[in-house]
């Protein structure tokens, strides 16, 4: 049976880390889908881009395309409308290396998940204990913080923070009309409005593919600090990583409250 979803993945790859990950394992995770949409930021190498095109990917190489946490909302939109634009009559938006490390350790549930977002309206892919444990401290405990806010408003205990969901068109179409936050809050705002909306069913499923990939970027790096788990204690050491990410917390948290205060 022909798959009713549409990928629509952001990319950002200006040092063209991703291009052997992609070689290996696009072809693989293609078939699951109707259409895939890249949405590739300025910087992006142009192996990656060639590489994208080349494999049957729809790619959108947008010279203006914001970076940064502060923009991401205006980027998950620009890239809904990408889907909506390539006709999707159901959209899995994620970041492309999530979608790649997915594929490349847990393809049964990615393959699953795709199916669960051709059944409903709206899905938000959280992680499992397990899988949300892999990441830094610096993210662990400040999503941690943000996903309590959350819960706090809708009575939910989901991990809302991970980037990938699963929407039909009208959604879509919705979300584009009524979504106002700018930055990281855009990915508790979603749930938020739309649990609020009573047209609309909201999901949600846990997901061990949807673990720390980051990884997957810096073999050598890795390598070099003795494996994951060492590189990952590394990074976990940075001031500026806890501090931003502090920041990235409040932005969703405060997102939440903004969201539960409209009704639809």
């Amino acid at each position: 049976m022909m798959s009713q979803v549409t990928a629509v993945v952001t990319v950002h790859d200006p040092g063209n880390r991703l291009f052997d990950l992609t070689r290996a394992l696009l072809p693989q995770v293609m078939p699951e889908y109707q259409s895939f949409v890249a949405y590739c930021s300025a910087p992006t190498d142009k192996m990656t881009l060639e590489l994208l095109d080349n494999l049957g990917a729809q790619v959108l190489h947008d010279a203006e395309m914001p970076l940064g946490a502060q923009y991401l909302g205006q980027v998950r939109l620009a890239a809904i409308k990408a889907g909506l634009d390539a006709g999707a009559s159901h959209i899995h938006l994620s970041d492309f290396d999530r979608l790649l490390h997915w594929q490349m350790t847990y393809p049964d549930e990615l393959h699953a998940m795709v199916r669960e977002i051709a059944a409903n309206d709206f899905v938000v892919l959280g992680r499992t204990a397990r899988a949300f444990a892999t990441h830094p401290g610096y993210q662990v405990e400040t999503e941690r913080l943000a996903n309590h806010v959350f819960e706090l408003i809708t009575g939910q205990s989901w991990d809302v923070l991970a980037g990938s969901r699963g929407m039909s068109r009208e959604v879509g179409k919705w979300l584009l009309e009524h979504s106002t936050e700018q930055n990281f809050g855009v990915d508790a705002e979603w749930p938020v409005i739309l649990m609020s909306n009573p047209a609309f069913s909201v999901a949600y499923h846990p997901c061990e593919g949807l673990e720390f990939e980051t990884p997957d970027r810096f073999p050598d790096e890795v390598a070099k600090a003795g494996g994951v788990q060492g590189w990952v204690a590394q990074r976990d050491r940075s001031p500026d990583a806890w501090a931003s990410r502090i920041e990235f917390a409040r932005w969703a948290a405060e997102a939440a409250v903004r969201a539960a205060a409209r009704r639809f």
